[in-house]
């Protein structure tokens, strides 16, 4: 939508330079053609003012499409660019608010008696194999160039590894399991706040 309504507008303002342009041309025209039969030669002031009025439509004219071209251009990556980091910050924060809710039910859910670990029936293996699916297509959206992306993929990586042991672990091993797995999604919360909040501070300059 908005890059409907810049591409709109330039092409607006083309429109009034093209009618500008029009009008000087005529203006111009019919000044040479009334003060044609009286002008004896080009040094005439009614010359002069002629061609300079043709030569303004003729910068006008050519400068004006280039100008609107090129700041249409403009807009119109500025907006992609914008559109995609939004993109990005959503399904960003939709993965990480998952992962975070899958931890928070493997921190505070005590495990069940199971008759055949690692079975088809094993209830944990589904909940074991999205939190890494996440994990992964958190790891493929950050920045390996950038510092603070490394170390928050650290700590997502450190809370899915507790988040398993608590899930796979014993009854006796679960709380004390559940207490390293709380801080590492408080690590991750606190962490996340600041990628997200540092990407949507780029997203309101653009």
């Amino acid at each position: 939508m908005m890059e409907k309504e810049s591409y709109t507008h330039c092409l607006t303002r083309l429109v009034l330079v093209l009618l500008i342009l029009l009008m000087i041309f005529v203006l111009a025209t019919l000044l040479s053609a009334m003060l044609g039969p009286r002008v004896a030669n080009l040094s005439s002031p009614a010359i002069i003012i002629a061609i300079i009025a043709s030569l303004t439509a003729l910068v006008v004219g050519i400068l004006g499409p280039i100008v609107a071209i090129y700041t249409t251009n403009r807009q119109i990556k500025a907006n992609v660019v914008s559109t995609s980091r939004m993109q990005w910050i959503n399904s960003l924060r939709d993965s990480l608010a998952e992962a975070l809710s899958i931890c928070a039910y493997i921190a505070t859910t005590p495990p069940k008696p199971i008759d055949n670990p690692g079975s088809p029936s094993d209830h944990r293996l589904p909940r074991d194999e999205r939190l890494r699916f996440l994990a992964s297509t958190i790891s493929l959206m950050l920045d390996p160039n950038k510092g603070s992306h490394n170390q928050f993929l650290e700590r997502v990586k450190a809370m899915v590894y507790s988040a398993g042991k608590a899930l796979f672990s014993s009854d006796k091993a679960w709380s004390a399991e559940t207490v390293t797995l709380a801080r590492e999604i408080n690590n991750v919360e606190s962490l996340s706040k600041n990628i997200l909040n540092d990407a949507w501070e780029i997203v309101k300059t653009e």
